[in-house]
């Protein structure tokens, strides 16, 4: 058997180190990257990426108590701490990341109606938007979903408006909005107060608490152009309190 030179042994050790520091150097990327999004969403990171299947049929199977306050909706509603901004409350959470409102037509009875709720909070069509849904598409979805809540239950039904985005926010590969547009976000909100009106429905317009002087979501209140920080739902639980009642 052949025995290495001392040339080649070098070479070897050399290739080993030159391996050893590229990991070294990707694990610290990750682990950048990791300590970046932790601190723009904490545990909330973990619920963009959990099955929405999952998340809808484990909601079905809760024992949660019934006639309380419902909030329902996508990453925006799931990502709110209800016990946090809601105090005394006792809210019920139905909110699931990167839902649609076809998702949640489709877990409307199991997930929310099944509660019997006294107060239902409804906000969705954002992530309709991501997949080429329509203002038309999403606002016939809403209709049918307001329509299915008035219908199966007494409770009183709030629908807050679709939150403005922010294309802009800094750093770009945290930025969420992707394909959503601002235009199809005021057309779907233009729709809702008379869907609203002729189901019995309460529109609230967040909105406007949340855009800056040139209509896209304040920057102070956002980690990344669509998704919302403790301060922005602070104000949006303040305006929303004296609705529940």
């Amino acid at each position: 058997m052949k025995r290495r030179s001392a040339k080649d042994e070098f070479f070897g050790e050399k290739l080993r180190l030159a391996l050893l520091s590229v990991s070294f150097a990707l694990v610290c990327v990750a682990l950048s990257v990791f300590l970046v999004f932790w601190q723009a969403y904490g545990d909330n990171m973990f619920k963009l990426i959990g099955s929405k299947q999952s998340k809808a049929d484990a909601y079905a199977a809760s024992d949660d108590p019934h006639g309380g306050v419902v909030f329902f909706g996508d990453s925006l509603t799931e990502f709110c701490d209800l016990d946090e901004f809601y105090p005394g409350l006792d809210a019920i959470n139905r909110g699931i990341a990167g839902d649609t409102t076809n998702g949640m037509l489709d877990r409307v009875r199991s997930n929310v109606v099944a509660l019997e709720p006294s107060v239902v909070v409804f906000l969705g069509g954002a992530n309709d938007l991501h997949h080429g849904g329509t203002p038309e598409q999403i606002t016939e979805n809403i209709s049918q979903l307001l329509s299915i809540l008035a219908e199966e239950t007494s409770a009183k039904i709030i629908v807050q408006s679709l939150y403005p985005l922010n294309p802009y926010t800094f750093p770009q590969y945290m930025n969420f909005v992707s394909d959503r547009k601002n235009e199809d976000v005021l057309a779907v909100n233009a729709a809702l107060p008379e869907i609203c009106e002729s189901l019995g429905a309460t529109f609230i317009d967040i909105h406007s608490l949340l855009k800056d002087k040139d209509g896209l979501l304040d920057a102070r209140y956002t980690p990344d152009g669509l998704h919302v920080n403790a301060t922005a739902y602070k104000i949006i639980a303040d305006f929303l309190t004296p609705q529940l009642g």
